[in-house]
């Protein structure tokens, strides 16, 4: 079997339980240093944060976002696109994440731990967050398919016109008021 892949693409292959599973990641900026060894996981860093993907142990995808010197596992699969890199804007307590989105658009399901960013009300009961593409702010389709006391999960619709989904909420890394 031939795969093609843009230069910019790192292959991924993993296999569990007898499952095999190809996928590819996009590389960020050259201003980001990506690391692999065979049978470890990727680590993207630069001067901010340090995110690593890994597969947990039911062999769901985690991209490990470090900021501060913790780290945040955060669950996703994605069908119709590739997920890039993920990091938060602490101002305006939203998770940017970048996607290359296939031609017919796809699916992406997030696991959101509290503790790195959710969204309240004033009476401190959960609140819908806002998803939309941020190039132009326009609403994305999504819904909330599962809430515990540690994460909100969200199912997102995206088109393959979404290369950045904001996630955006009113509290990030468990500050009221998107403050770290």
């Amino acid at each position: 079997m031939m795969l093609s892949m843009n230069t910019k693409e790192l292959l991924l292959v993993v296999t569990v339980l007898g499952i095999v599973t190809v996928g590819s990641v996009i590389l960020p900026s050259k201003d980001i240093t990506i690391t692999q060894a065979l049978g470890q996981e990727s680590t993207v860093s630069n001067s901010n944060s340090t995110s690593t993907t890994t597969i947990d142990a039911i062999g769901t995808p985690l991209y490990n976002l470090t900021i501060n010197d913790k780290s945040y596992p955060i669950r996703f699969n994605i069908t119709g696109g590739v997920l890039g890199t993920m990091a938060i804007d602490g101002d305006q307590a939203i998770l940017l994440v970048n996607i290359n989105a296939s031609a017919n658009g796809g699916k992406l399901e997030i696991e959101l731990p509290r503790e790195l960013i959710d969204s309240k009300t004033q009476s401190n009961t959960d609140s819908p967050y806002l998803v939309y593409e941020d190039d132009i702010d326009r609403p994305i389709s999504f819904i909330e398919s599962r809430t515990t006391d540690q994460a909100r999960t969200l199912l997102i619709t995206f088109n393959n016109e979404d290369n950045v989904i904001d996630i955006q909420g009113t509290e990030v890394l468990s500050d009221p008021g998107g403050e770290f």
